[in-house]
């Protein structure tokens, strides 16, 4: 792997894996070992059933996960991935070996990284006993909030769903304007409807009470939440302006924890 690309992924990768608590070195050993795969905007990362014996993190761009439904008839939009995020995680382990449970497509174009499974769980097995620990504990604490998310989502009605989305996407993918916070990536009303379970024309109602109250506009294909908005999460994005918006060194497109736009 060049310097080049190896400097990208570290710099895209340190925030997320230092929550992990992973020493520098054992990071350094990881980010080594990658392999960096692009995908074109539309095209399947991975297919569910697949064997998940990779492990991939997006470094660039943004990829829908889907959980597409055995009998065909549907899918849910479980989660739009943004950089530093892991990709195909869920899965099962049968006499084929691990399998995915999702499926992930790439909304944009997107770089990946990827990981052996047995070359991540060598550098881990390296780690000191206290420091497995820690990294148990911190994926135990992602694991939780995550189951937390779906099982708060399903019991709300699709308004509170929508609501509860629209806030988790402003949170990632969002960023402040003068005309209230733009959520960057281009949803379409199908994507709205498979993130809340709902169908295309209660979406369509949906989007049209939030626009007629105030609490919604557009821009183009995207979103904007209005700052009249009383629901919108507390942990609302930064402005373009923060120096932190530099975070993962990528100012033209998506961004795990902020975005930038120039209005």
């Amino acid at each position: 792997m060049s310097g080049q690309t190896t400097d990208e992924i570290r710099r895209r990768l340190l925030h997320r894996l230092s929550q992990l608590n992973l020493g520098g070195e054992l990071f350094d050993e990881l980010i080594g070992q990658m392999m960096l795969v692009s995908y074109a905007a539309g095209t399947t990362i991975f297919h569910q059933g697949s064997s998940a014996e990779l492990l991939l993190w997006l470094v660039k761009g943004v990829a829908k996960v889907y959980c597409p439904f055995e009998d065909a008839s549907g899918r849910v939009l479980t989660r739009l991935a943004g950089p530093g995020d892991l990709l195909g995680q869920i899965n099962s382990l049968n006499g084929n070996g691990h399998r995915q449970l999702f499926e992930a497509q790439a909304a944009s174009k997107c770089e990946v990284a990827v990981l052996g499974r047995e070359c991540a769980l060598r550098v881990l097995q390296k780690l000191e006993k206290t420091q497995l620990l820690t990294l148990l504990d911190s994926l135990h604490l992602v694991w939780s909030e995550a189951l937390f998310w779906y099982v708060r989502l399903l019991g709300l009605g699709f308004r509170h769903r929508l609501e509860a989305v629209l806030s988790d996407l402003a949170l990632r993918f969002g960023v402040r304007e003068k005309r209230g916070v733009l959520i960057i990536p281009e949803l379409s009303q199908l994507d709205l409807a498979e993130m809340i379970g709902s169908s295309r024309p209660m979406i369509t109602r949906l989007l049209k009470e939030m626009s007629e109250s105030g609490e919604l506009a557009r821009h183009g294909k995207q979103l904007i939440i209005t700052p009249e908005v009383a629901w919108l999460n507390a942990r609302t994005p930064v402005s373009a302006t923060d120096p932190r918006r530099h975070l993962n060194g990528d100012a033209s497109y998506h961004q795990p924890i902020i975005a930038n736009h120039a209005a």
